[in-house]
């Protein structure tokens, strides 16, 4: 395919959408060509479309945040726990493992750093079950009739 791209490179002017196409593929190949060598990234995209569709409509719930920081943590906690996801790892796992490292003052790991110390590179990810990925709201020690 890239012997194809260079020789329809000569075809078009510089200025041509399909030009632009063409020098995109050509700049990317190196990472077009990923999937081949690490098992571990789809041949397509569907999983991260899916982890975006979550953050996308969850915006509407932003509105019921009282500030902007509100939001933005929220916005951060859900980046962090679809990227613990699509790592194979318990997104509540992920959160105790962040929490326990910044308690004793260390820097935690990425969930890309950490799913890797548990699996090598080009082991598949297994997702875990949809009934693990949920982090339950523990009652308020308290109040506990508040959640």
């Amino acid at each position: 395919m890239d012997q194809w791209l260079l020789a329809q490179s000569q075809r078009y002017l510089p200025g041509d959408g399909i030009m632009k196409a063409i020098n995109y593929a050509a700049n990317h190949w190196k990472h077009l060509l990923t999937f081949l060598t690490d098992l571990s990234r789809p041949f397509i995209n569907d999983d991260a479309e899916r982890a975006l569709r979550h953050v996308v409509l969850g915006k509407k719930n932003f509105a019921g945040c009282k500030t902007i920081n509100g939001a933005d943590v929220a916005a951060d906690l859900y980046t962090v726990i679809e990227s613990a996801k699509k790592m194979g790892l318990q997104p509540r796992e992920y959160m105790k493992y962040v929490i326990t490292e910044n308690w004793y003052g260390r820097e935690p790991k990425s969930p890309k750093a950490y799913g890797l110390k548990k699996r090598p590179l080009n082991e598949r990810v297994i997702f875990p079950d949809k009934d693990q990925w949920k982090i339950e709201i523990l009652p308020n020690p308290l109040n506990p009739t508040q959640a």
